[in-house]
């Protein structure tokens, strides 16, 4: 089996042999020794000391077969027939050229029935002859129609991603082309820098080319993650594969602040006439050590150390205990400051002035700053800490919600850019605007106790309804915001 590796290096794994699982197998029902029998793989050139589980190698197969970034068929354009008999379709990819090849009818029909379906539909070929196959299933409505929300579900994750305008590219190679379509070098700068930026930290370890493995380590893969911020900044992130390390015995949780809490700290602020500020702490969990024992094969975006054996010196994004690194050096700097963690909520810090209470919200590296003097505490930061903050201020934009006064000076939390990438991805996923008001959240005539549309796969269960539930919870608590300031103001309680 061959898989695309995160650098898009295409490379070949093969099992060479595997583990008994011995006396384990007498816990396990029959015909589940499969479970625990462990792989030793050959990928590339390299041997992997690790063993894979059959579940893992399962897990492979199907990241392989679902991968974002791969061509799909976007739709069929044309047909003709050889003189041979055989027939082959123009056949357009949702890819990163966005070019059109002719294949066989056979190859494509095996890969995308539905697409194929709808051409022969759409071009009144059901009765021509090595056509008349697809007629069945266009008999079949009820089934068509659900094979073809199925197909575009999957289409769905191959589509171009966008955020506050700008397209996301979901890998170097996707990201060296926008770099091209745009005439300019955004992303290629943005990868330097994140380069750049862990040399400056001395991140890695290099070892030189050629290097075996040291003994105890494990040996994983690093990738970028690229994203726009609200202001138009390109951010690429370098991330460490954890996934591919054991889970270690050591506790690697790293808690946030709730929203409920930060609502809290900004309720509390304005009672109180405290500023209210926001700062990011810049490249957080490089300011921590990693106790993990990893090591990686340097890519091309290193330079002059490509194919260098890297040992991963710093906490990075991406491995399993880097929250907790962070975490414990936050704990241990704002312990320095005379802050205390508030009993109600751990990630929520206090510091007794006398007459009123400093307040620091932590959401892993970005804080909410509640004081009379916000710039002392960023002083504190920056010179006492040694930290290196960014989008320092009063609060505008916080944790993906937006603040600003009212007419009358009250303090509201709004999730205005929010809606608004919420309203761009419906216009570009339904061609139109949304409709501006609705007297009822149901459609008219819609009844859905009939509705026959598929379940959501895990996908969709992740990503649409956990965040319709997320965007419910905030509306409500924003409301509630509101209303208790205005209650306060008319009871004359200062704001």
């Amino acid at each position: 089996m061959s898989q695309p590796f995160d650098d898009n290096v295409q490379q070949r794994i093969e099992i060479i042999g595997h583990a008994d699982p011995g006396e384990e197998a007498n816990f396990l029902p029959e015909g589940r020794n499969n479970d625990i029998i462990k792989w030793k793989l050959k990928v590339g050139e390299h041997t992997y000391d690790e063993l894979w589980t059959y579940n893992q190698m399962l897990e492979v197969i199907e990241r392989d077969s679902l991968r974002q970034g791969h061509w799909a068929v976007d739709g069929i354009v044309g047909h003709r027939k050889l003189k041979n008999g055989s027939w082959e379709v123009k056949v357009k990819w949702t890819g990163y050229e966005g070019e059109d090849s002719w294949h066989p009818l056979n190859d494509i029909a095996n890969d995308d029935p539905i697409s194929v379906t709808m051409y022969a539909v759409e071009n009144d070929l059901l009765k021509t002859q090595g056509w008349k196959r697809f007629a069945r299933m266009a008999r079949r409505p009820k089934k068509f129609r659900r094979l073809l929300n199925q197909s575009k579900i999957k289409a769905r994750r191959h589509a171009p991603m966008y955020k506050f305008g700008h397209w996301v590219p979901r890998d170097i190679k996707e990201a060296l082309y926008l770099d091209r379509a745009n005439g300019n070098n955004h992303w290629a700068e943005a990868m330097a820098k994140e380069v750049n930026k862990m040399d400056d930290h001395e991140s890695f370890k290099s070892l030189g080319k050629g290097t075996a493995k040291p003994e105890g380590f494990t040996m994983i893969r690093v990738h970028f993650v690229f994203d726009v911020k609200h202001d138009g900044q390109y951010k690429a992130r370098l991330v460490a594969g954890g996934h591919m390390t054991q889970v270690t015995a050591e506790s690697s949780y790293s808690g946030v602040v709730s929203l409920r809490g930060q609502r809290i700290v900004a309720f509390i602020a304005e009672l109180n006439d405290l500023e209210l500020w926001g700062t990011d702490i810049g490249n957080a969990y490089l300011k921590s050590y990693t106790k993990e024992k990893v090591c990686f094969i340097a890519g091309p975006e290193f330079g002059e150390r490509e194919g260098h054996l890297m040992i991963i010196v710093r906490a990075q994004y991406g491995l399993r205990s880097s929250g907790a690194r962070w975490h414990d050096r936050l704990f241990d700097s704002l312990m320095d400051m005379s802050f205390r963690p508030s009993k109600a909520e751990d990630d929520i810090w206090m510091r007794d002035k006398g007459d009123h209470y400093k307040y620091i919200s932590v959401y892993v590296d970005d804080l909410a700053i509640a004081s009379r003097n916000p710039k002392g505490i960023i002083e504190e930061l920056e010179k006492g800490q040694k930290f290196k903050l960014k989008g320092t201020g009063p609060i505008s934009y916080h944790l993906g919600c937006d603040y600003k006064r009212d007419e009358d000076g009250t303090l509201a939390m709004g999730l205005v850019r929010y809606i608004e990438r919420m309203a761009e991805g419906y216009e570009r996923t339904f061609g139109t605007k949304p409709r501006q008001s609705y007297r009822s959240p149901l459609e008219p005539n819609d009844h859905p106790e009939l509705d026959d549309t598929t379940l959501l796969e895990m996908d969709g269960i992740v990503k649409q309804y956990q965040s319709m539930h997320q965007r419910s919870a905030s509306y409500v608590w924003q409301a509630f915001f509101v209303i208790v300031t205005k209650i306060s103001n008319m009871l004359g309680y200062p704001t």
